[in-house]
């Protein structure tokens, strides 16, 4: 009979046999097909008829032995629901196109869902599937929560959730090509349990609000995060000055957010982000933590080798001012990078700062500087470096210019820092600096010298590369490469050798030391001087010629010295003195005028002497 018959009465409808599910999917939309599980359900259909009218509807099913198309082992076996129809005048005109129903005894698997309050849907002009209810446990939407989560390789996010519930929610479904199309909800309280490989996290009153295109997230309350890695698992407080929102391009997989100011542990940040449903992202985070102390309090020591922490914690020792950014550019799952994949780099500024980089050599001291982070490489370039500020000239202490502390491999359990840069100074104001360094003593000249050196001129070294393990090498001794110039300087050996207007380029290492030709003055008059080394020995040759034009001797006198040192040994300095006195006369009466002594062959042609 029609609807509007004068009939009272009741059915029921049972399926007492199992259907299967996929022969009914060929009458539904594709995206239905690709997405729902195979398995059987059974169903029962209780109605009751008043005047005509539909007075009651009640649908129980049961789907069981689901399999699904994509994580199986993720999603429920089973599945029942019990759906109460809501006599409202529903049928009457085109309203039949609006179905109102009440959700009861939801099953997963074979537990029961508790609802804390009524959950009623609605399916209107049959596209669009409506749900809303004053407060839902978060039992309810659990498997779906995983489902999501698990695209992003989190597993088992839901079992850190804690005693979750949702409050004035409410949406809606296209049952067309199954996506949700709109959300609202809150969170009166969330409290989430760090975990080995993500955080954990406490909430108060969050917003959440969905529409087509976008999703805002407020929180006027501020966020509690743990990081087990990060200030020893000690919460973060995070503060956002305004909602975060995203937008999403369905058409293009797309979703980007809107830049966002927010604090983490009162350091100021801005977030602009980009991605798809690929995984590929486009970040950059700027942040201004101003103190280096701030920054070493929330780095992840935990990540990191035992030597690099100490490292870090040593070596930084202060600095401030400080601002910068992180970029990542890449698919997340490629990070970290490590066949080119992508990109990630950490850039900042930093100023007054103090660097510790070895124990044995004095601190970088109050430099402004640019930092680089790559995995997995610190770089940091300074235009000037202060070496040494107690070895101050006209209270200019010492400096290198372009300077660039490099320290690579920091995955690795041994760890060196490398220092480039060029030095423009007085003469001792450089050997008073080598002084503090261990350089002089591994090579065996810090006793000659303190004890037989002096300088005085202005010098450049130009430090190629000063390589210096800090931690593990098997106690390797440090490298260095680089080479002086010298500019007209005054230099004396011994108290008693003396080598002026001292020009020339010097090319050195750890262990040599060798140059072209240097031009000097010695005695007043022109010298040059070479260096080399031989047989573990730095060898210093210095070739002149004097002029002498005396009562008793006048003529030229080509002269040599050889100086010997020995490196990293205990022999003795040697220097070797050889002076041609073929081309001088001698005005002395006899027998030791020149025509006596040549005579008699007693004329000295060499003057030698060690």
């Amino acid at each position: 009979p029609g609807w509007n018959n004068a009939l009272d009465g009741r059915a029921s409808v049972n399926v007492l046999t199992p259907i299967l599910l996929k022969p009914l999917y060929r009458l539904m939309p594709e995206e239905w097909q690709q997405t729902l599980p195979e398995g059987a359900f059974l169903g029962d259909v209780d109605l009751e008829m008043k005047r005509g009218d539909l007075a009651k509807l009640t649908i129980r099913t049961h789907a069981q032995n689901l399999v699904w198309p994509v994580n199986d082992d993720l999603l429920p076996k089973s599945f029942g629901i019990d759906l109460n129809w809501l006599a409202t005048n529903q049928l009457k005109g085109k309203a039949s196109e609006n179905w109102q129903f009440q959700i009861e005894n939801l099953r997963f698997d074979k537990a029961y869902v508790e609802n804390i309050s009524p959950i009623y849907i609605r399916l209107d002009q049959n596209q669009r599937l409506s749900f809303r209810a004053k407060e839902i446990d978060f039992d309810v939407i659990r498997p779906i929560a995983d489902l999501i989560i698990r695209a992003f390789k989190y597993e088992r996010f839901s079992d850190s959730i804690q005693q979750l519930k949702l409050v004035d929610v409410s949406g809606a479904i296209d049952v067309v090509d199954l996506k949700l199309s709109a959300l609202k909800l809150k969170l009166p309280k969330l409290t989430m349990d760090a975990k080995l490989n993500r955080p954990g996290l406490t909430v108060t009153d969050l917003e959440i609000e969905k529409t087509q295109g976008n999703l805002w997230i407020r929180s006027p309350q501020p966020i509690q995060i743990r990081v087990n890695a990060i200030n020893k698992g000690q919460a973060l407080t995070l503060k956002l000055a305004e909602a975060v929102h995203l937008n999403f391009d369905h058409t293009q997989s797309l979703w980007q957010l809107d830049t966002l100011q927010f604090q983490l542990a009162q350091i100021p940040m801005s977030l602009d982000a980009q991605g798809n449903e690929l995984g590929d992202l486009n970040m950059e985070l700027q942040f201004a933590p101003e103190r280096l102390a701030t920054v070493k309090r929330y780095l992840p020591y935990p990540l990191m080798s035992s030597t690099l922490q100490a490292w870090l914690k040593e070596s930084l020792v202060a600095g401030d001012g400080i601002k910068g950014r992180v970029k990542f550019q890449g698919n997340w799952r490629d990070f970290p990078f490590e066949n080119g994949q992508g990109l990630f780099e950490v850039n900042a500024e930093i100023h007054n700062t103090t660097l510790k980089f070895q124990p044995d050599w004095p601190a970088l001291t109050g430099f402004s500087a640019k930092l680089n982070f790559t995995p997995y490489q610190l770089v940091i370039d300074a235009e000037n470096l202060i070496l040494d500020d107690s070895l101050s000239l006209n209270r200019v202490p010492l400096m290198a210019q372009g300077g660039r502390v490099r320290v690579a491999d920091l995955e690795k359990p041994n760890i060196a820092v490398q220092v480039q840069g060029q030095v423009h100074a007085a003469a001792k104001q450089v050997i008073d600096y080598l002084q503090k360094t261990p350089l002089l003593e591994r090579i065996g000249l810090q006793a000659f010298v303190k004890d037989q050196v002096q300088a005085t001129g202005a010098i450049q070294v130009d430090l190629d590369s000063i390589w210096i393990p800090v931690y593990g090498y098997a106690q390797q001794p440090e490298k260095v490469s680089g080479r002086v110039v010298l500019n007209q300087v005054d230099m004396t050996f011994f108290d008693v050798l003396s080598l002026t207007k001292l020009n020339g380029d010097i090319e050195f290492t750890e262990s040599s030391v060798e140059s072209k030709p240097l031009s000097a003055s010695v005695f007043e008059s022109p010298a040059t001087i070479e260096l080399s080394t031989q047989q573990n020995q730095i060898q210093i040759t210095a070739n002149g010629q004097l002029s002498i034009n005396e009562t008793f001797v006048a003529g030229v006198s080509p002269w040599q010295t050889q100086l010997s040192i020995p490196l990293k040994s205990a022999q003795a300095l040697t220097i070797h003195n050889q002076v041609d006195l073929s081309r001088l006369v001698f005005n002395l009466p006899a027998p030791l005028s020149e025509a006596a002594m040549t005579e008699n062959q007693v004329r000295p042609k060499t003057l030698i002497s060690d």
